[in-house]
């Protein structure tokens, strides 16, 4: 799939309920096409990113504009950098909702991770694929209880779900949701830099836990998040309001850290790059390959548990998984 890349510039303040309007319209859009939204940090910069084929891209500026007249959309001002290493979120028990960000405590520690990739190698991204809508649906009078593993059933057989549990389940399928994928992306000077840059920004998801729900990081390759990949298996599904909690965009009127420049920055044309209209093209960092030069020695963070390995003489690979327990 060709994506076309645009940059987003958030009005400041920005109110909470027009970001979600606008959300819960593209999970209610059956027919839309898939959009990714990036949450970019790259040497101190923070900025916002979408990118859609060019039908559909169109289509999401159409309402962007009726929804939140005060957001622009430009050409990006800078192309995308390449990631080293990346990983890729996993919701257990997707079917029950996570704790929603109402007070913006995870946001503003998810900008606090951002504002941390100052360095000139840095390069923090969350990256969410808002893919197809899934209708409401009704849930049985006894739904099986979703946290029962495979040696459960083995063991005692089914059982359903208690009240309270099934109740979850109503509220969050009785909505749309999306078929969504949540990848973060990393780059630094270091194993450790890298490490300590995708704890920050994981420890801001995992605000959003509950007592039913677990998040964590599963090692991918990092071209995923380069060429926004749209995996074939295990979507998430996310409501409109948990789409936004993840999504990073910076609503409310406190200050946010490391938006400062950002928000005092007024939108100005971007030069023109490689690629043509909408800066389709990848830049290099530096020392980083063009996807063009191929990744076959690149590698992604392990899984938990797992160590990091040396790999042909060269550093320590992979941004690390806390351990459990």
């Amino acid at each position: 799939m060709t994506w076309v890349w645009k940059q987003i510039h958030w009005p400041q303040p920005f109110d909470h309920a027009e970001a979600l309007g606008f959300v819960q319209r593209l999970a209610a859009d059956e027919d839309r096409g898939p959009a990714v939204f990036e949450a970019r940090a790259e040497a101190g910069i923070i900025r916002h990113l979408i990118g859609s084929e060019q039908t559909d891209l169109s289509a999401v500026r159409s309402t962007l504009r009726r929804l939140i007249p005060e957001a622009t959309v430009t050409k990006p001002e800078e192309d995308r950098v390449l990631v080293e290493r990346a990983g890729r979120v996993r919701i257990r028990q997707r079917n029950l909702g996570l704790s929603l960000d109402t007070d913006g405590t995870a946001l503003r520690a998810l900008y606090a991770a951002l504002s941390q990739a100052t360095g000139a190698d840095d390069v923090l991204v969350m990256q969410v694929i808002l893919g197809a809508s899934v209708p409401p649906q009704v849930v049985p009078t006894k739904p099986q209880d979703p946290n029962l593993s495979l040696f459960d059933l083995a063991l005692s057989g089914s059982h359903p779900a208690s009240s309270e549990m099934r109740r979850g389940m109503v509220d969050k399928l009785g909505q749309y949701r999306f078929r969504a994928t949540v990848r973060l992306g990393v780059s630094a000077a270091s194993p450790v830099r890298r490490r300590l840059l995708v704890f920050s920004i994981l420890a801001a998801l995992r605000q959003l836990q509950t007592g039913s729900t677990r998040i964590d990081l599963q090692s991918e390759r990092p071209d995923l998040v380069d060429q926004a990949t749209i995996p074939a298996r295990k979507p998430l599904r996310l409501t409109a309001d948990e789409a936004l909690c993840v999504l990073g965009w910076p609503t409310g009127k406190r200050q946010l850290p490391g938006n400062a420049a950002a928000a005092s920055q007024a939108p100005r044309p971007a030069p023109r790059v490689q690629g043509g209209e909408g800066g389709t093209s990848v830049r290099r960092h530096k020392r980083r390959r063009s996807l063009s030069a191929g990744r076959d020695h690149h590698r992604g963070c392990p899984a938990p548990h797992a160590h990091p390995r040396p790999h042909r003489g060269r550093e320590e690979h992979g941004a690390p998984q806390p351990n459990r327990g």
